[in-house]
């Protein structure tokens, strides 16, 4: 029901509900402040959250979608370089992160960084992307990507 309120971006709906339950813990308040887009209190929530649970990755990828959503692309960078294991131990995780790390360097136009995060084994766009991304910021006045 919460995932249909802010769909529509109903402010009100989303509280609603929120009052309804029973017990809201700190989880439950950072996914409610996310789904609400107040991304200052879902940052705050998650920094609080990942103190006394660091290893989890859905609350450090709430952390990175509010940093993001902030515009604190240098933070979400430095996360990422923080969090990302060495090449050869790429997984899932890993693949997502980089992509939060290609996104941030993008929107930064750093594009040596860019270049750093686009050569890691786990980047996998596809049908040439990451060479259209790496022309392009070499010549972000000629793009052409086919």
């Amino acid at each position: 029901m919460q995932q249909v309120y802010a769909e529509l971006d109903e402010p009100d709906g989303l509280e609603g509900l929120a009052t309804l339950r029973r017990r809201t813990g700190l989880v439950d308040t950072a996914a409610d402040h996310s789904r609400a887009n107040r991304w200052d209190e879902a940052l705050a929530a998650y920094d609080t959250i990942l103190a006394s649970d660091p290893h989890n990755f859905d609350h450090r990828r709430g952390m990175l979608d509010a940093l993001r959503a902030l515009g604190l692309y240098s933070n979400v960078v430095t996360q990422v370089d923080a969090l990302l294991p060495p090449p050869v131990a790429a997984n899932r995780e890993s693949r997502q992160l980089v992509a939060y790390g290609v996104e941030a360097a993008w929107r930064m136009s750093n594009w040596p960084l860019l270049e750093r995060f686009l050569q890691r084994p786990e980047t996998r766009l596809g049908g040439g992307t990451n060479t259209c991304l790496l022309y392009t910021s070499d010549a972000a006045d000629d793009l052409l990507c086919v």
